[in-house]
């Protein structure tokens, strides 16, 4: 009986995590903005981590998000991130964080701000 309950929990918790385009999803402070880690751009030395964000709101909004650089077994050893203004209501827009000089095999991505009017 608990696994059935512990089941049909989950079911409904990943059902609303996955609902929209964005998955998997990073960490958001709400339900209107989303980012997406898509790919470290690398350009001689520097990379960059390109993110999408996206806006699920009627409004526009500006947002500042970080991202924690994981080396290739997964675990985290440095930080980046960046900002965006202006993203149109209902669209996405794509971001590029600050240059650095890490060997990054990959980014786990996080709204940390969102500031709209």
């Amino acid at each position: 009986m608990l696994r059935f309950t512990i089941s049909g929990i989950a079911a409904i918790l990943c059902s609303n995590a996955v609902a929209g385009e964005f998955f998997p999803s990073d960490y958001s402070p709400n339900e209107d903005a989303v980012i997406k880690t898509l790919r470290i751009e690398k350009d001689g030395s520097y990379r960059q981590v390109v993110v999408a964000i996206a806006n699920r709101s009627s409004k526009p909004f500006n947002a500042n998000y970080g991202c924690t650089l994981l080396d290739s077994a997964g675990s985290p050893f440095d930080a980046t991130g960046g900002a965006v203004n202006a993203v149109p209501p209902g669209q996405e827009v794509i971001s590029k964080t600050i240059s650095f000089q890490a060997d990054a095999a990959g980014a786990a991505c996080r709204i940390e701000l969102v500031i709209s009017d």
